[in-house]
């Protein structure tokens, strides 16, 4: 007979519900705590983005290890009370538990890295964007020259006055927004479509021998697919007009997968 509902069973489910309870408050609590310590680190740096970027791989890294602290809590510690009490098939209920909170964790874990780095990013750029306010003479005669304000690299530049071709460099910050700033800053002002195309995919891979259903899903999912990328891709050329010829290209290449 089971002892499923024995008092000293019971007590141990109690616990697990418990432990995985405070194990998604302090994942929140981490998550907080790591986006307060990754704005500090960049204004006390002086908006050197090298240092926020590295802190913010750094605090993933240790996001993943608490999620992977539930499986082996419960491999290491509440498995084996368990089975004293019940059959293994018995407590495949509260192994389930722990999966479904890890999927989860690792859902909001992916979210957040789109918010922290977008924000961050948004930021970075605020600050950044403004030297390329700065006025630029023509090294022949001293004319204003007009620069590009969303080309983030060195530019030629034709003096209209003198017809002298001169090299414009910006500012590192500046040359630094178009590497992953833009990349974030798209991604984050997707984030909508992103979370469609999220729960589409989840859907799909839901289903289980329905194929009339699978066929329908995969439509939505490709459906979301597109919009999240033709967003994120719009977005860019919205920061980076350069990005614009290459439009069309870009996006068949993302939608390649269907």
């Amino acid at each position: 007979m089971s002892n499923i509902h024995k008092p000293e069973y019971q007590a141990l489910v109690k616990r697990w519900n418990t432990y995985l309870q405070k194990m998604e408050i302090r994942f929140h609590e981490l998550l907080e705590q790591s986006k307060e310590a990754v704005f500090d680190n960049l204004r006390e740096s002086d908006y050197d983005l090298n240092p926020s970027t590295r802190l913010c791989q750094t605090m993933r890294v240790q996001l993943l290890d608490v999620i992977q602290k539930v499986d082996e809590m419960f491999d290491t510690k509440v498995r084996p009370q368990m089975q004293l009490y019940v059959e293994s098939h018995e407590h495949l209920d509260q192994t389930l538990k722990a999966s479904k909170l890890q999927e989860r964790l690792h859902h909001r874990l992916e979210r957040f890295a789109v918010e922290l780095e977008g924000e961050l990013s948004i930021e970075f750029y605020n600050h950044a964007i403004k030297f390329q306010d700065d006025d630029f003479n023509c090294s022949q005669c001293g004319g204003l020259l007009k620069i590009k304000k969303d080309v983030f690299r060195a530019q030629y530049i034709t003096c209209k006055y003198c017809q002298a071709t001169n090299t414009f460099t910006p500012k590192d910050k500046v040359m630094n927004i178009g590497w992953t700033v833009v990349d974030n800053i798209a991604k984050y002002k997707s984030l909508k479509e992103w979370d469609t195309k999220q729960a589409a995919e989840a859907y799909f891979h839901s289903l289980r021998d329905n194929r009339v259903e699978e066929e329908r899903a995969m439509n939505d999912c490709e459906q979301a697919t597109r919009s999240y990328w033709t967003t994120y891709l719009q977005e860019r050329v919205q920061l980076m007009s350069e990005y614009k010829e290459t439009y069309e290209v870009d996006l068949e290449a993302k939608m390649k997968s269907f």
